[in-house]
């Protein structure tokens, strides 16, 4: 009997490890509204302004995610980010002060 069930462990194992290595892709509305709210972007004084600030407009307060999933992803022909190298993202680049963030 404890063979059979070290067979049926051993097999179980590569999913197991493979179900663990597998991550969801980050959620705009719980992580990257999250994270630009937290870092003030989209409050009145920097890109939430009624006007926005250095070419990016977002919603006041994250009220509108939709709206801000666009302009992030769609204006500046999706500039702002990089499918194929995220970590070229100017959405990562700017906060990070990797280039100059006039905004």
């Amino acid at each position: 009997m404890s063979g059979s069930i070290l067979t049926i462990s051993l097999c179980l194992l590569p999913a197991t490890i493979q179900a663990q290595e597998t991550t969801a892709p980050p959620s705009f509305r719980q992580e990257v509204m999250a994270a630009l709210s937290k870092a003030g972007c989209n409050m009145g004084t920097c890109h939430g302004n009624a006007n926005g600030k250095g070419n990016l407009k977002l919603s006041l307060r994250g009220q509108d995610p939709d709206i801000d999933f666009q302009t992030l992803t769609r204006q500046l022909a999706g500039r702002r980010i990089s499918p194929l190298t995220p970590d070229d993202s100017l959405l990562l680049k700017k906060p990070l002060m990797e280039i100059p963030h006039e905004g």
